[in-house]
């Protein structure tokens, strides 16, 4: 006598091809992603950020306007003074927040800081970001100057070129600055340097 099994449940087949179907879809990674880091999930340009992550482009913060315009630098008159071409126009600029040593000081610094302006912005492209005040008693610009990421203000004084000072109302940089001389100091630089204050008539 033949024995008959009962078809299987709609249920019971349901509940299989539910199972066969998360079965099918976990192997091909549609499911499980949680466990996978996506691409995207690296931070970008790291390295670049790295670069310039220089004490002279994050002093930068400190300028408080965002404002700014460009020239061409065609002549170091000293250590903190410059002559800038801006819309074919040759200006005076006067470097904000900084005081260089007098060319009449016969002090080594005073070349260095000079030559340094040369070799580095000379004939170039640099970005002038003001203050409070336009302009000083001698008619000169006064403003923060900025070469690519090298804030030229900060470099001066924290090379020991220059001291920090403070001109009011212009006065946003000088905690920054003070803390580039105090840099300069304790490393004994340019004008920091004993050895070559003592050598200078």
């Amino acid at each position: 006598m033949k024995k008959f099994t009962s078809p299987p449940s709609p249920i019971f087949v349901l509940l299989f091809l539910i199972a066969f179907t998360i079965l099918s879809y976990n192997r091909s990674g549609f499911i499980g992603t949680n466990s996978q880091k996506s691409p995207t999930s690296t931070p970008m340009f790291t390295q670049n950020q790295d670069q310039t992550s220089t004490p002279s482009s994050s002093s930068m913060q400190c300028i408080p306007n965002d404002d700014f315009e460009t020239g061409t630098v065609t002549k170091i008159v000293d250590g903190d003074t410059i002559r800038v071409d801006i819309n074919g126009k040759n200006c005076s600029v006067r470097l904000i927040g900084i005081n260089a040593p007098e060319i009449s000081s016969n002090n080594p610094s005073v070349q260095a800081g000079i030559s340094y302006l040369e070799n580095l912005i000379l004939f170039e492209e640099v970005s002038l970001f003001k203050d409070q005040s336009e302009t000083d008693k001698y008619d000169r610009l006064l403003r923060f100057v900025v070469f690519e990421y090298t804030f030229i203000n900060y470099e001066l004084v924290r090379s020991g070129f220059a001291k920090s000072i403070s001109y009011y109302p212009d006065t946003s940089c000088n905690p920054t600055f003070n803390n580039g001389q105090t840099y300069a100091k304790n490393n004994l630089l340019g004008i920091w340097n004993l050895t070559e204050t003592q050598a200078s008539p």
